[in-house]
């Protein structure tokens, strides 16, 4: 609870000026009349001094106000990665363990403000439980439409959105402009901050493109070729490759 003295809250600045000159020839006055009259001196300044503090109260009106103050924290989003690559191990354990630990980390820290966590991948972000494993949502980590999704949402602004993911995300990429993450960020409007989890690139394999050499008939011969894109010293030579027929 909060308690603090109020004077005349009800009247606006020109009307308190208006008060402050009405004292001031009240004051005045009260000294000419002092000095024409050398006799009874003290009963005039009584009097006048009695009568100029009971006007000061007539006129602001003083009050002690007591109000029961609750404080609200701002609003933080926790924006985890939640892609299929971070279930990778790495060193005894994998990133997506310590993703959720370091999401655990800065809502303990931000204890005061109202975070919310949401894992993000394919599209848009999703609310995530911090309380136990749960199945990866995508293949990709795309920041870019996590952060575009937070601009067009409805309702209160964050205050603030933090970051949690080892940095290799499916956009922005390499092949993004910083024009594109610029805009984004501008229409976001907030600071953004990061959390690593790791640094160094995970083994790891992906098909980066498919050819064919002329038109697919079903259950006739086909020619592919397959290129495959390796991370974190894997030969490439050495990873399977299986093509189905549906």
């Amino acid at each position: 609870m909060s308690s603090r003295w109020a004077l005349a809250e009800d009247l606006s600045a020109a009307a308190l000026v208006a008060v402050g000159v009405v004292l001031g020839i009240w004051v005045v006055l009260l000294v000419v009349e002092l000095r024409s009259r050398r006799t009874r001196a003290l009963p005039i300044v009584l009097s006048g001094a009695l009568a100029l503090v009971f006007l000061f109260l007539a006129l602001m009106r003083p009050a002690r106000v007591e109000a029961e103050v609750s404080s609200v924290g701002a609003r933080v989003i926790v924006l985890v990665d939640r892609s299929r690559r971070l279930l990778l191990p790495d060193d005894g354990s994998t990133r997506e363990a310590r993703a959720r630990a370091a999401a655990r980390a800065v809502r303990e820290r931000f204890s005061n403000a109202r975070v919310t966590v949401l894992g993000f991948a394919d599209g848009e972000p999703a609310p995530l439980s911090l309380e136990g494993p749960s199945p990866p949502r995508g293949d990709d980590s795309d920041l870019m439409a996590a952060l575009a999704a937070l601009a067009r949402a409805p309702g209160e602004r964050p205050a603030a959105v933090v970051v949690v993911s080892d940095g290799r995300l499916t956009r922005p990429g390499p092949d993004e402009g910083d024009a594109e993450l610029g805009r984004v960020l501008r229409d976001l409007g907030i600071p953004v901050h990061t959390v690593a989890i790791g640094d160094a690139s995970l083994p790891d394999a992906a098909i980066s493109r498919v050819h064919t050499a002329g038109t697919a008939v079903a259950h006739q011969p086909l020619a592919l070729r397959i290129e495959i894109a390796c991370t974190g010293g894997l030969s490439c030579g050495n990873v399977p490759v299986q093509v189905r027929e549906l």
